[in-house]
């Protein structure tokens, strides 16, 4: 095989692979928390590197629409979502993620 079918044969299984590979995992605050009968709203989010029994709360920059926190990828990222109503919350443990942001409209929180 002369060297540009090769160069095309990688490029093309190069190409193929990278189509196939992963998109990053968003890991999002669920819009409800359901409490038997009654659902309550997405308020708010803390954000914590180390589980949050272990106190690593992280201060969000304050920006247009909300609020963000730029992480080391290493870090072991925790988001504990609050609910309108209720003193119940949802701990989505995110690792990998390098970007969190809480928005304002739509109220919403994620990590990417």
């Amino acid at each position: 095989m002369s060297s540009n079918k090769r160069f095309a044969a990688l490029l093309i299984l190069g190409l193929s692979g990278a189509s196939c590979a992963a998109s990053p995992h968003r890991f999002e605050c669920p819009a409800v928390l359901t409490d038997g009968k009654t659902t309550h709203a997405f308020a708010q989010i803390e954000l914590f590197d180390k589980p949050p029994q272990n106190n690593g709360s992280l201060m969000p920059a304050e920006t247009d629409y909300g609020v963000k926190w730029s992480v080391s990828e290493n870090a072991d990222i925790y988001m504990v979502c609050g609910y309108s109503g209720t003193d119940k919350t949802i701990t989505v443990h995110a690792p990998g993620v390098s970007l969190c942001k809480g928005t304002q409209s739509p109220l919403a929180a994620f990590c990417d």
